[in-house]
Formats: structure tokens, sequence, C-alpha cells
């Protein structure tokens, strides 16, 4: 992946300082900085990684690696995620997130590019 390769990308690259600031205006987090346990919300981020999993009752999901502005990578459970479900890498998506005490979690079909 090209961010192991460089080090560090720049989210600005991606996604521009302007558009951040609009996200940021109308009360859109990027999901490094998303830390509300108790109410689900809108996050941005770009995607770094897809990694596709089965749980015990063999159903599909993801866990995507994604990154914000502050490079920090963080992981969100993608759950209703079907074998066919293509996502892609280094671009910029919307999802409906929640947390809890395994981490952030969204559902395939609450995200946008």
């Amino acid at each position: 992946m090209h961010q192991e390769l460089i080090g560090d990308i720049n989210i600005d690259l991606l996604i521009s300082q302007e558009k951040q600031d609009k996200l940021a205006a109308k009360g859109i987090t990027p999901a490094d900085d998303f830390h509300d346990t108790e109410n689900p919300g809108i996050v941005w981020f770009v995607l770094g990684r897809v990694i596709r999993k089965v749980t015990r009752t063999n159903k599909d999901y993801l866990v995507l690696e994604v990154f914000g502005p502050s490079g920090k990578m963080v992981k969100i459970n993608c759950w209703n995620a079907e074998k066919d479900t293509q996502l892609e890498i280094n671009q910029p998506y919307l999802a409906e997130v929640s947390r809890n005490d395994f981490g952030m979690s969204c559902r395939v079909q609450n995200q946008k590019r």
C-alpha cells in the first residue's frame, strides 16, 4: 500500500481543505476524531485497507482500516457486507458509525463515496 511505502499520506491531496471545512461546518467529523459512545454520528475518512472476515455465525463483514487528517489509522467494523462488496482504496467516504467497547461499526449500506 502506498501509505506503507512513503509513511504519511497528505489528506489534502485526496480531500481539499475547503471540503474538510464544509464537512466540519455540517458537524461531520473525521473518523479518527469520533469518540461519542452514546450516539451514532456521521464521519468522513479515507479508506486505507479492507480486510474481509467471517463471524462465528458465518456472516461476512469487513474491517476497514481508515485514516483522517491526523494520519492515525483507525478500524471500523463494517456489517452487512456481501462477498462481492467492493470499496475503493485511497478514496474518501462518509459513513454513519457508532462506537462501543469493541470500537467503531457501520453498515455497508450506510456509507457513500
